[in-house]
């Protein structure tokens, strides 16, 4: 019985001095419809202590409605724009099934340079090592047309 009082004990602390939350997870999910094209985005923001650790973006797009020479087209162009990103820390792929492409952009802040941040946008290489609000960081999202939960 003591030792779920001490643990008791231990799990209130962190919780008042705010170690239990150091990790935080928001995940932001968008739909558009571009030219007779679906999309649906989703980004994946993982914090600790307000920093950036990782950020995972995928964007799946619905192709069917195109022609195949579309599907080639919109294919090459995506991987032409998302493969130059790619750098220590930034990973990509731009792959396409059953007429629908597929983008990932996964970023490691700690690994990536503010360079590489740069190729992909130049707010993630000013977040770089910075705390950042997240009501604020949902807020913006959710200005860009996304829908945000922690």
């Amino acid at each position: 019985m003591k030792k779920y009082v001490v643990l008791g004990g231990i799990l209130i602390t962190s919780m008042l001095s705010g170690c239990f939350f150091l990790n935080e997870t928001i995940t932001c999910t968008k739909q558009d419809k571009v030219s007779g094209m679906d999309s649906d985005q989703k980004v994946k923001v993982v914090l600790k202590s307000k920093k950036i650790q990782t950020i995972d973006m995928n964007i799946a797009i619905d192709m069917s409605k195109q022609t195949d020479g579309m599907i080639g087209v919109a294919k090459s162009v995506l991987s032409s724009t998302y493969d130059p990103m790619k750098a220590d820390g930034i990973e990509t792929s731009v792959k396409e099934k059953d007429k629908k492409i597929n983008v990932n952009v996964n970023m490691d802040f700690e690994k990536a340079s503010k360079k590489s941040l740069q190729n992909v946008d130049s707010n993630f290489a000013n977040s770089k090592d910075k705390k950042i609000d997240t009501d604020e960081f949902i807020k913006s999202m959710e200005q860009e047309g996304y829908k945000c939960k922690k």
